[in-house]
């Protein structure tokens, strides 16, 4: 799945983790096998344009699709205030394709909230933020603290009547380097005490450059042939988000990190 993310910083799409080994490793013309080595590594950066590209044909199961766009929004509580800042969103999204592809990353919500059960009738999915907002998420060393708070947000989400949370997002990961490779390795890829578990991240972020000779000109160069989209990630500021790296380059299709 390949989402829109809105941030401060950023619009960009955001390459998110996948399963799908088996579409990489096929057989190559000669009769070889790719080299699926790197996919062992837990390594959340190691994608860019000499990757094979799982495009959105391969995996989306409809057909005619040609690139899946969802919005995201983070940091839901209340659904009453997220409504309301939605609903022309929604609305306007509907009358473009019939549904409203909005997934709402969430900290804390009452599973029995009506509101939630409207949201999911439209298309919308609520996915999982942690609950107590940590950031960054593995703050002092402490794993035990950082698991809970994880787990506890997809155990929750999980007793919404007819959710199926399937995606996480990194707190603060559009502002500061909070992901981390033992993220990867010792929770995202744990089943929680409840026996649920998540299969996408959305924590990285994808810049389009004009590296990629395949996009036109102008979707990623302004006028004056500068770069569209880099000057948003702040740089020469004399500030903190001067070290801002949480991203890739000319990437938008899922990847496997640490083989989840």
């Amino acid at each position: 799945m390949t989402t829109f993310r809105i941030s401060p910083f950023l619009l960009v799409l955001t390459a998110t983790t996948s399963v799908a080994v088996t579409l990489l490793g096929a057989a190559t013309a000669h009769g070889q096998r790719h080299d699926l080595s790197h996919l062992d590594t837990n390594n959340p950066y190691h994608v860019g344009l000499d990757t094979p590209k799982l495009t959105t044909p391969q995996w989306v199961g409809e057909p005619g699709v040609e690139a899946v766009v969802i919005l995201g929004i983070d940091d839901m509580r209340d659904p009453g205030r997220y409504e309301a800042f939605l609903r022309p969103v929604l609305q306007r999204l509907k009358k473009i394709d019939g549904r409203a592809p909005v997934s709402i990353m969430t900290n804390s919500v009452r599973p029995d909230h009506p509101q939630l059960q409207s949201w999911l009738g439209e298309g919308l999915s609520i996915e999982v933020h942690t609950i107590d907002h940590p950031c960054p998420l593995l703050t002092a060393g402490d794993l035990p603290r950082a698991k809970s708070t994880y787990d506890r947000c997809v155990d929750l989400l999980g007793r919404i009547p007819g959710n199926r949370p399937v995606a996480f997002r990194m707190p603060c990961c559009d502002s500061l380097n909070t992901v981390s490779p033992r993220f990867f390795s010792e929770i995202f890829n744990r089943t929680t005490p409840a026996g649920n578990h998540l299969k996408i991240d959305t924590s990285i972020f994808n810049v389009f450059t004009s590296d990629d000779p395949d996009i036109p000109r102008e979707l990623v160069q302004d006028s004056d042939g500068s770069e569209r989209f880099l000057k948003y990630i702040p740089h020469n500021t004399d500030g903190p988000y001067d070290n801002f790296v949480n991203t890739i380059r000319n990437y938008p299709y899922p990847y496997v990190i640490n083989r989840t």
